[in-house]
Order: C-alpha cells, then sequence, then structure tokens
C-alpha cells in the first residue's frame, strides 16, 4: 500500500460512504428541485442546444453566477444525457 493511501485512507472510507449515503437517498425520489436548481437546468440544457446562456423564460442568465450552468451543460454533452438524469451521481460525486 502507497504512502498517500494509507495516510488518507480515512478520507477515502468517509468519501464512499458520503457517495453511498448520497446514492441511497436519491435512489426512489431522485433530486430536490428548487426554484435555483430550475434556473440552472434550463441554462444547462439552452447551453448544451446552442442558444447560450438563457433561462426557461429565453431571457439570459442574470441572477445566478454562471459557472455552475456551464459544468453542468458540460456534463450533459460529455455524457449526452439530460443533468437531471445523472444529478445523483454528480451529487454524490461533488460530495464525495
Amino acid at each position: 500500500m502507497s504512502p498517500f493511501l494509507k495516510k488518507n485512507i480515512d478520507s477515502l472510507i468517509a468519501s464512499l460512504v458520503g457517495f453511498s449515503i448520497i446514492m441511497l437517498y436519491t435512489q426512489y425520489g431522485g433530486i430536490g428541485i428548487s426554484p435555483d436548481s430550475i434556473a440552472y437546468t434550463s441554462v444547462a440544457r439552452s447551453f448544451v442546444a446552442g442558444n447560450g446562456f438563457l433561462d426557461f423564460s429565453g431571457t439570459p442568465l442574470v441572477a445566478f453566477p454562471l459557472f455552475y450552468p456551464f459544468f453542468l451543460g458540460f456534463l450533459m454533452f460529455m455524457t449526452q444525457h439530460d443533468i437531471v438524469q445523472i444529478a445523483p451521481i454528480i451529487n454524490g460525486l461533488l460530495f464525495a
């Protein structure tokens, strides 16, 4: 076992437990949707569709930071799945 892994095994275990808990809680009902997440999701979908950073009403995103919808759009583009489908995995990885 490498010294780096030996030194950080507790963090690795905590990360795996945290990821498992997130996956367990989102398995049945999915992720929770809030007004902020609706804005982020609609902007990410618009970005992937090539329409720029527009929200669900067709207006530019001005009330929220731009990086997170860009990040979500990038993940949608790379995985070719809608963000709501892959959100539990993304949330678990970000938590871990």
